[in-house]
């Protein structure tokens, strides 16, 4: 294979996502290092005989940091959407790298809640901000989209990263102000890599001296809808709120699924140590092995390619549930307990494939951001609203976590039926397209914005 330029920008892209964009889920790792350093240990009361009782306020106030970091990261995925569209990916990108820079800084200062926050809440700049430059790749593009999520998945490694540098004498300070001055070359390379708005299909790419620069004519710039207008094409979009509903049951199982490993885990000494990195390796790393040979090759060469990764990830999100059932009802070694790891890591990566490969289908890339932030943002809030209250029951009982899990299995199937007739009724899967005047693809969101504008002429291919 030939390398292009187009081939260094997504590589740079997929690193810097690789750093940043899910590195909020790598707080096991970091909370350890700052427990290490003495983090809020002012708070614990020395004269109490009970250690453990000594230092609660020390993990209340952990704990807090933590979910000041998930809310902000949540919370941030529909304004850095919409961000997206409207002032273009550069900015975007480079924006929110110079962002978690400044999170990092404060982290580096001791300043936990607030410098977590900006960091987790950067994150998804990077990842959605550069999507767009899966258009280099026509031959290739939902592959190229799922690398992009793995490089999320292998973000949330970062902090285990620096644990043998931290156990070989560096400090928290250290590490943090390195992390924000590599933060820092991250948005000079976004600014190097990223076009001010965004590669369409058809674009090409060549080096102008550190930078990419487009090739050919210039294109018309148009008149950007409003905010109201484009968030309500979104909405209105056939198949919006199917796949908000699929979503939002598919990251509910996982999450419940997360919510009680350790509680799971827990007494189980060096093996569930043993367990609980494999479920962290999985996690991160499985989809260098299959996104790249397995489903991205299967979701761009399949004309069923988008139905069909959708189907495996809720038959793999079915599996997982049925299996943490039948272990939480019987005594099985905890190493049989694999199976449901790798099945829950291999239906995330193919989840996450499939979705932002349909997003893309559905809304083009013009809308890309503000439906994927509405989505993510909704689907979030769900978790949020159902994860505790679902835990709760489960942890009352000793056959509540497996009739929760036995539970999701109808759930998703139903949620799946859904999704799959409404989506297929809306055309989402089918190979029909229209393009404009210009060449340019449109889909979902755009169609609906362009009904708004006449004489502006159209082709279908």
């Amino acid at each position: 294979m030939k390398l292009e330029t187009r081939h260094a920008v997504l590589a740079s892209t997929l690193a810097i996502s690789g750093c940043l964009s899910g590195v909020a889920f790598g707080w096991a790792a970091l909370v350890v290092m700052l427990k290490r350093e003495g983090a809020y240990e002012e708070l614990c009361d020395r004269s109490a005989d009970d250690d453990d009782g000594a230092c609660a306020a020390q993990e209340v106030a952990l704990s807090r940091v933590f979910s000041i970091g998930i809310l902000c990261l949540f919370a941030s995925r529909l304004p850095i959407g919409v961000a997206v569209d409207r002032l273009g990916s550069r900015a975007t990108t480079a924006g929110t790298c110079a962002v978690a820079a400044a999170g990092s800084l404060c982290l580096a200062e001791r300043f936990y809640g607030l410098g977590f926050g900006l960091l987790a809440g950067a994150g998804p700049g990077v990842h959605l901000g550069a999507m767009h430059v899966s258009n280099l790749f026509p031959e290739a593009k939902r592959t190229a989209l799922g690398a992009y999520s793995t490089a999320h998945q292998c973000s949330t490694f970062v902090f285990s990263l620096w644990l043998p540098l931290f156990n070989a004498g560096a400090s928290l300070r250290q590490l943090f102000r390195g992390y924000a001055a590599l933060l820092l070359v991250f948005g000079a390379g976004c600014c190097a890599a990223q076009p001010r708005s965004r590669y369409e299909l058809g674009d090409a790419v060549a080096r102008a001296g550190c930078a990419a620069a487009l090739v050919g004519a210039p294109r018309k710039a148009s008149a950007a809808p409003s905010l109201r207008d484009q968030v309500a094409a979104v909405w209105r979009t056939e198949g919006f709120r199917p796949l908000l509903v699929y979503k939002s049951v598919s990251l509910l199982s996982m999450q419940f699924f997360v919510a009680v490993l350790q509680y799971r885990l827990a007494g189980r000494g060096a093996a569930a140590s043993a367990m609980n990195l494999a479920f962290n390796v999985f996690a991160s790393f499985l989809g260098l092995l299959i996104a790249a040979p397995l489903v991205g090759p299967i979701l761009d060469r399949r004309d069923d390619g988008v139905a069909l990764i959708r189907r495996a990830a809720t038959a793999q999100a079915v599996g997982f549930n049925a299996l943490l059932a039948l272990s939480a009802r019987s005594a099985w070694p905890l190493a049989a307990e694999l199976p449901s790891y790798l099945l829950w890591a291999s239906s995330r990566i193919c989840f996450f494939a499939y979705f932002f490969a349909h997003c893309v289908k559905l809304f083009g890339f013009g809308s890309f951001g503000t439906a994927v932030g509405l989505l993510s943002l909704v689907g979030a809030a769900v978790c949020f609203a159902a994860v505790q209250p679902l835990c709760a029951l489960a942890f009352q009982s000793s056959t509540g976590i497996a009739a929760v899990s036995a539970g999701f299995v109808p759930l998703l199937i139903a949620a799946h039926a859904y999704a799959e007739r409404a989506l297929l009724r809306a055309g989402a899967d089918a190979a029909t397209r229209v393009v404009d005047a210009g060449g340019a693809e449109l889909d979902g969101a755009e169609l609906a914005l362009r009904d708004a504008e006449p004489g502006r002429g159209e082709a279908r291919v």
